[in-house]
């Protein structure tokens, strides 16, 4: 992980789960190959984002007295609507940091239920999961804390949204 810089790692955080929805999308005809590719691009992910835990530095606490540590490591800005705002700025920081493993672990359960729970509506409800990781991960990785926090709360109700889309209904009972 030491060589890659800290904008690749930011943007490939959110890049790999969009680029997995559209690959979700061109191989929605072949559904062996589309769910098995969801779930080697889910652990993918997963391992992405370990190695983001894994560079983040964690100040030990006897340095804390040393002085004021900067909060927001592998910090990147994007122009974005330049001639509106300011550049946008994506950073891991502490609050946001355990945030996108649990996203990344929850994409990966989200996908494992779906080879279970059978091939109705599969691949759109794959290519949401994806869509849905990406979207909560680039909100997380935002420095509007505003949306970050928003962010944190609604993410597993809309995965399970997403999920509950696909699904077959099931017959009520009399």
């Amino acid at each position: 992980m030491s060589g890659l810089d800290t904008p690749a790692l930011v943007i490939a955080v959110i890049g790999l789960p969009a680029v997995a929805a559209l690959l979700t999308l061109l191989t929605s005809a072949w559904p062996t190959v589309r769910r098995w590719m969801g779930v080697l691009l889910a652990l993918g992910q997963v391992v992405l984002v370990l190695g983001v835990v894994s560079v983040f530095d964690t100040p030990p606490s006897e340095r804390a007295a040393a002085g004021p540590l900067t909060i927001a490591q592998l910090e990147t800005a994007l122009p974005w609507m330049s001639t509106v705002e300011p550049p946008t700025r994506l950073a891991v920081d502490g609050l946001n940091l355990y945030a996108l493993l649990l996203l990344s672990v929850i994409s990966l359960l989200a996908l494992l239920t779906d080879l279970v729970d059978g091939p109705s509506r599969a691949g759109l409800r794959q290519t949401g999961i994806f869509g849905v990781s990406a979207a909560a991960a680039g909100f997380l990785l935002s420095r509007d804390l505003v949306l970050a926090a928003a962010c944190h709360g609604t993410t597993a109700l809309v995965l399970a949204l997403v999920i509950h889309m696909g699904a077959d209904a099931r017959p009520r009972r009399p």
